[in-house]
């Protein structure tokens, strides 16, 4: 949801990597992904790390999303992240700021999936669709 810019800089099987720039109140973030995408008939696993070999404003960061489809018309959504800004930060300040975060996560995610509910067939996107 803070997300300002975001290029896809190379892919490789089910690899991918990935430059962005995010806003959250009044931080910039600029930072380089490695995603991995792993997929089975029922699920979508996409895993991030920070790559290293690239100089980014984040200490570390690594997450992932877990999609399994759960039956016609519910699907399970998982989503895990941890994020080490490497600035001395008071905890009420990174409290504040996921606070702001994570609830325009999840209304970015439904807002996605009930556009595309309207849009889509039953079958299940594939990688390529996750923007990569």
């Amino acid at each position: 949801p803070n997300l300002v810019e975001l290029k896809v800089l190379s892919r490789r099987g089910n690899k991918a990597k990935a430059y962005h720039k995010v806003k959250a109140l009044w931080l910039e973030m600029k930072y380089y992904l490695i995603y991995t995408i792993n997929e089975t008939p029922e699920s979508v696993t996409i895993r991030w790390t920070l790559d290293t070999e690239k100089k980014s404003d984040l200490k570390d960061t690594r997450g992932y999303w877990y999609i399994h489809r759960w039956d016609n018309n519910k699907t399970l959504l998982i989503y895990s992240s941890f994020v080490d800004s490497g600035k001395k930060m008071p905890e009420i300040i990174e409290k504040l700021v996921m606070s702001f975060t994570l609830p325009r996560v999840i209304k970015g995610v439904r807002k996605y999936v009930e556009k595309e509910s309207v849009n889509s067939t039953k079958s299940s996107p594939p990688a390529d669709d996750f923007g990569f």
